[in-house]
């Protein structure tokens, strides 16, 4: 469980939304994130940093100080990164296996 302490609080959404962007922009490869996507995942993922119960960030305000729910060593750097032929070589295996399967990208 992430103590509450340790967690980063954002001046607002707005602020906590353009620090998503930016994770996804310092990330190797072609990683890109639309500002809809990251809205709709930082409002899901914030609480109000005045409150200490875990009540969702949705709502008008968003001018409030915010902070992430989820433990920060979530966004840690992965261990592994994967070349765009390497995930072509993963999903042409899995389609050409005759397994059906569902993929979610």
């Amino acid at each position: 469980s992430m103590t509450t302490a340790r967690a980063k609080v954002y001046r607002n959404l707005d602020a906590a939304i353009e620090a998503r962007l930016d994770t996804t922009r310092r990330m190797p490869g072609d990683q890109y994130l639309s500002e809809e996507a990251a809205r709709d995942m930082v409002m899901r993922a914030t609480v109000d940093a005045a409150v200490t119960s875990n009540s969702s960030a949705a709502g008008d305000d968003t001018n409030r100080p915010v902070m992430f729910r989820h433990d920060p060593r979530l966004q840690w750097p992965s261990l592994q990164y994967y070349t765009r032929e390497q995930v072509e070589a993963f999903y042409n295996d899995v389609c050409n296996s005759g397994v059906p399967v569902s993929i979610l990208m």
